[in-house]
């Protein structure tokens, strides 16, 4: 028998224990699913059954007339979830919960974890422990090693995540600062405009105001020089 015979017996064993289908098992077993499809597939019976399955899942998932599609247990879904199984003050410290808290309590596990590990290879070193009792320590030890490499995994997320926010919200600030700034000096620009274009407007009422009531060029000079403060004469000299 070849190696893909005792694959192909070995993958139908499990696909009628578990229902795993090829792709899974080529995962679980290291093999490539492009190789081993030609080999490991589904017995004939169930590829004859899944249209039926499929047919059932539609008809079950049809909604109802008068429901709007995307509306279906909208009210559980924002209402319900897990809350329910909870008391009010359990949500309200879930929600009162930040990462920062999250952070603490991964960081207060991990010390948790190393000091029982710490007790296990002391019991592990004992001459006293039996091979029994030594076996069952070993499995201990490695759920704790594993549980110490999920939180710290977790610990470096968290950071990571505290990081970005922080990043985001800096840059969001000094966006905010620069639209700040900007908008002050486009208004200022605006504003000295403005009071320019007035103050000409003015200068310039004034002086046809003293064109029409001088009776010569001297008054009208006179005039400029009061409002220039003689400035004209030292340009002209």
């Amino acid at each position: 028998m070849s190696k893909w015979d005792d694959l192909k017996t070995l993958f139908l064993k499990e696909h009628e224990e578990s229902g795993i289908g090829p792709r899974d098992f080529c995962e679980n077993h290291g093999l490539n699913y492009a190789t081993a499809r030609r080999y490991i597939k589904l017995p004939q019976t169930n590829l004859k059954k899944q249209p039926k399955a499929r047919e059932r899942k539609t008809k079950e998932g049809k909604q109802k007339p008068g429901v709007k599609p995307g509306t279906r247990n909208r009210h559980l879904v924002t209402h319900g979830g897990y809350t329910k199984y909870f008391e009010n003050e359990v949500n309200q410290l879930v929600e009162a919960t930040t990462l920062e808290d999250e952070l603490a309590l991964c960081r207060a596990r991990i010390h948790m974890v190393m000091k029982a590990m710490e007790g296990i290879n002391k019991k592990l070193e004992d001459p006293e422990t039996d091979v029994d009792t030594a076996a069952r320590f070993y499995e201990s030890l490695f759920k704790a090693e594993s549980a110490l490499d999920r939180n710290i995994t977790r610990v470096e997320s968290i950071i990571k995540t505290l990081s970005n926010l922080e990043t985001d919200s800096l840059a969001r600030g000094k966006l905010i600062a620069e639209t700040s700034r900007i908008s002050q000096q486009t208004k200022a620009l605006v504003h000295a405009t403005k009071r320019g274009k007035h103050q000409a407007e003015i200068a310039e009422h004034e002086a046809t105001k003293a064109r029409k009531e001088a009776g010569g060029t001297s008054k009208l000079d006179n005039f400029i020089d009061s409002r220039t403060d003689g400035l004209d004469q030292v340009v002209s000299e």
